[in-house]
């Protein structure tokens, strides 16, 4: 019942409460059996009167649809669609009977204008719902489906691009190696001096810049790759709802009908088997046998025909006649399949949901990896050269004014030590977290978002100096992109990581916000990892926040790779 009411909601201001599919049961319901209760239903101008009230309802709710459609805000659409259908549905009795009167048609006592109202009025508002939220869960779920494929379409590009971008990264360092051998087998040649000792050090700083580059630039990620799948046809979906709601569903239908249509007598005994066998058929239907076999659906709706035929005899043994009798079967029937095909959109709307959602969250951290070693073992060569390399060039270059051979040599067996760390800068293991991971995430669903992203400079220190830092923040950004993917796909989203110092020391805060008044705000699910990390979840003006703080441990210590630029001088 609760995910019903919770559908109903997101339909009511979704903003096509009303389409096609309600104008074509709106058709089939007012020939049939809402059709106001005439002594001849034959009579001729019955039938012009019906198709003309028809076209009078629909031009109602075709209102309502046109400033639904143009309304900006969920309140006014929402407000809007509740007062329209009301009015459109209690105006309907009295334009029949003025329309049957037009043709010569006796119409229904005025003594039972009320309980038709009442009854048009609950009638219209269910049916209509009902098939709102079908309509509703089946386009959220192209939606969902659609963008979240295409998601994992891009998670697929960017772990290839960091493919690329590690192969690319292992090149620059190859480069830089046999470069820096050349120029170090230059010192042990004759002839070498105290410029030769420079050369190998504008060698070492030119190596770390273009590396240092490489660690820094983005990865050459080209146009958007992100595709939309082919759209696949829709599977109406039939699923058991929760236990009541039928019940609820038939007697809030039938009961302004059966007071001024049934006697006291009929109408008690209907109750007691629209009630008694609401109940048996939610039980039977949810036997642990039955849905071992996967046929609680089935089950469920055989039972409605069967309770909605006994109702209806009911109403034959009350002498109402063919057509009075066989409205409970309709109706009952009718309220057991859309509550069962709610129930089942619903369901695999959530189910759809979800599956996608782990998908694609295990698809971030596998992205997230994607280029971060590549990156770590980029900078950690150009500080290698920068630090050492460079460092104990200049350092002997000030010492050694007319270096010797030997101490030429010596220089050059110091310096073939840090080229060889520079080498195997691949082969050792490091983080692959930092504010690289967080700001290729943002780039990744920015190809399917209407995302914007800040990594303050502060921030990116606190992330690249702590991994656990690093991957905590990960979590709760990618959770908090993925909601706004699945709830607010169209909407303005903001990605903030921030770090700022108070007097218990520095924290870093992540922050998602959707720009969205018809967002979600259903709370993160118990077993959310960002709901493990302290994440919440709360409403603010225009749209909902996810906001984590974490406490920055110790002291930040970032070592930079960063020089300016100067020439570089030619070989001696």
């Amino acid at each position: 019942m609760r995910r019903l009411a919770t559908g109903a909601r997101g339909a009511l201001g979704g903003g096509r409460f009303i389409s096609v599919w309600s104008i074509a049961a709106s058709l089939v319901l007012s020939l049939t059996v809402m059709a106001p209760a005439v002594p001849d239903p034959t009579a001729s101008g019955v039938l012009t009167a019906l198709v003309i009230g028809w076209v009078s309802f629909v031009a109602g709710l075709s209102a309502v649809a046109a400033v639904e459609r143009s309304a900006r805000r969920v309140t006014t659409r929402a407000t809007w669609v509740a007062v329209g259908v009301l009015l459109d549905a209690a105006a309907r009795p009295v334009i029949h009977d003025l329309l049957l009167s037009a043709f010569g048609v006796p119409a229904p006592p005025s003594s039972q204008l009320p309980f038709r109202i009442l009854t048009n009025v609950v009638v219209w508002t269910v049916t209509l719902t009902a098939i709102a939220v079908v309509v509703d869960a089946s386009r959220s779920l192209r939606a969902t489906n659609a963008l979240l494929s295409a998601v994992r379409t891009e998670m697929d590009a960017a772990q290839r691009r960091g493919e690329a971008f590690e192969a690319a990264a292992r090149a620059d360092v190859n480069g830089a190696v046999a470069d820096l051998r050349h120029r170090v087998g230059a010192l042990r040649r004759d002839g070498a001096t105290a410029a030769s000792v420079r050369w190998v050090g504008d060698g070492f700083r030119a190596a770390s810049h273009a590396v240092s580059e490489r660690a820094r630039a983005a990865d050459a990620a080209g146009p958007p790759v992100a595709r939309m799948p082919a759209r696949r046809r829709d599977r109406l979906t039939l699923r058991a709802p929760s236990p009541g709601t039928v019940t609820a569903l038939y007697v809030a239908c039938m009961l302004p009908y059966a007071l001024r249509a049934a006697t006291g007598g009929v109408i008690a005994l209907a109750l007691l088997v629209a009630v008694g066998g609401g109940w048996a058929v939610d039980r039977l239907s949810r036997l642990r046998m039955v849905r071992r076999r996967g046929g609680s659906a089935a089950v469920f709706v055989a039972l409605s025909a069967v309770v909605g035929a006994v109702l209806s005899i009911v109403a034959a043994a009350d002498g109402g006649g063919v057509a009075l009798a066989t409205v409970p079967l309709v109706v009952y029937v009718g309220s057991s399949l859309g509550a069962a095909l709610c129930a089942g959109m619903l369901h695999r709307l959530g189910a759809e949901q979800s599956r996608l959602a782990s998908a694609v969250a295990a698809d971030q951290r596998a992205t997230r990896a994607a280029t971060g070693a590549a990156r770590a073992a980029l900078r950690e060569a150009a500080d290698v050269m920068h630090r050492d390399g460079q460092a104990l060039c200049v350092l002997f270059a000030i010492e050694n004014a007319a270096p010797t051979p030997d101490r030429l040599a010596a220089l050059a067996t110091q310096l073939d030590g840090i080229v060889d760390r520079v080498q195997r800068v691949f082969a050792g293991s490091r983080s692959t977290t930092g504010a690289s991971s967080i700001t290729e995430l943002a780039g990744t669903w920015s190809r399917v978002l209407d995302l914007a992203s800040t990594v303050t400079s502060d921030a990116s220190d606190a992330l690249d100096a702590h991994p656990d830092l690093a991957a905590q923040a990960f979590e709760v950004a990618a959770e908090g992109l993925l909601n706004a993917a699945k709830h607010a796909a169209a909407a303005r989203t903001t990605l903030t990581v921030d770090a700022t110092m108070t007097g218990a020391g520095d924290h870093l805060t992540v922050r998602v916000t959707t720009r969205a008044a018809a967002a979600v705000l259903d709370g993160l699910g118990p077993h959310s990892r960002a709901r493990e990390l302290g994440a919440r979840l709360r409403s603010v003006e225009g749209g909902v926040v996810l906001e984590a703080a974490f406490a920055v441990p110790g002291p930040r210590a970032v070592v930079s790779a960063e020089h300016p630029a100067e020439g570089v001088t030619a070989e001696p």
